[in-house]
């Protein structure tokens, strides 16, 4: 039986919430540098927003912080919707192919980091429903042109994409995503890396250097998993500087991710 993966989205192992937040998210000049980026190119008209896909509401909070825009947001995960709800925002459990909201509902409609991870059955539900509540625009970001990485369960034997990203995206697969939209802005953020090497030779290198593959994943087809966990010593500190500095160097520079606003067609 497949596992549920809302239950993993949920999931901060060693972390508390707030922990995990301020060291993946608040103290990151990436991530921060996308939600600001999205905010900018949000109309100073817009006054009503959905974020599918939403985590623990962090685009929420800053978007009512510097825009003053009180958004809704809808996430699967439970632990996720009870927290961003702790503080303040407005946010549901829901699924993003089967939206609750009545046709235009919204002048903004955002997806971050989120269309990558859809699986088949929902993918095309999901952006048909995206398209539908939005009045005006939608914005996403998702990885740029990922080279995905796999990994095979130690349990079980499924292979995998251990952060869940079923497909890559680039500007031509962007194109005419949303039905009745029209991609009217492509901008790219962060820096990221992407293998220069075949697979076969960064597993190789990737033994040698004596680094696991990933630092957290659960198998979707059984369970098994490693949940996020805190540095134990300071071996495991330089450890990590050691993989940043080697990923730098044996990997080449690329925008880390692609931002894509689409218009509604004037007559749809």
């Amino acid at each position: 039986m497949m596992v549920r993966l809302e239950d993993w989205y949920g999931e901060f192992g060693e972390y508390a919430i707030e922990e995990y937040i301020r060291e993946r998210f608040l103290e990151s000049k990436d991530e921060m540098e996308r939600f600001y980026r999205v905010i900018s190119l949000i109309p100073e008209d817009a006054t009503s927003l959905l974020d599918v896909g939403c985590g623990t509401g962090i685009f929420l909070k800053l978007l009512h912080k510097y825009r003053g825009i009180e958004g809704v947001g809808i996430d699967i995960s439970e632990v996720n919707v009870n927290f961003a709800r702790a503080h303040g925002l407005l946010v549901e459990k829901g699924d993003v192919a089967n939206l609750r909201f009545k046709d235009k509902s919204f002048d903004v409609v955002t997806a971050l980091e989120v269309i990558e991870h859809l699986p088949y059955s929902t993918y095309k539900r999901a952006l048909k429903e995206i398209a539908r509540v939005s009045k005006r625009l939608i914005i996403i970001s998702v990885p740029y042109n990922e080279k995905r990485r796999f990994i095979t369960c130690p349990y079980c034997g499924t292979v995998f994409n251990p952060s869940y990203h079923i497909r890559s995206f680039k500007e031509k697969t962007l194109t005419s995503l949303f039905p009745g939209f029209k991609l009217q802005k492509i901008e790219r953020v962060g820096v990221g890396y992407q293998p220069i090497f075949p697979e076969k030779l960064e597993k190789i290198i990737g033994i040698l250097r004596r680094i696991p593959p990933t630092a957290k994943y659960m198998c979707p087809l059984c369970g098994f998993k490693r949940p996020p966990s805190k540095p134990r010593t300071m071996k495991d500190k330089r450890r990590s500087k050691i993989e940043g500095l080697l990923g730098f160097l044996l990997r080449r520079r690329q925008p880390r991710w692609i931002i894509a606003v689409y218009a509604r067609n004037l007559l749809s």
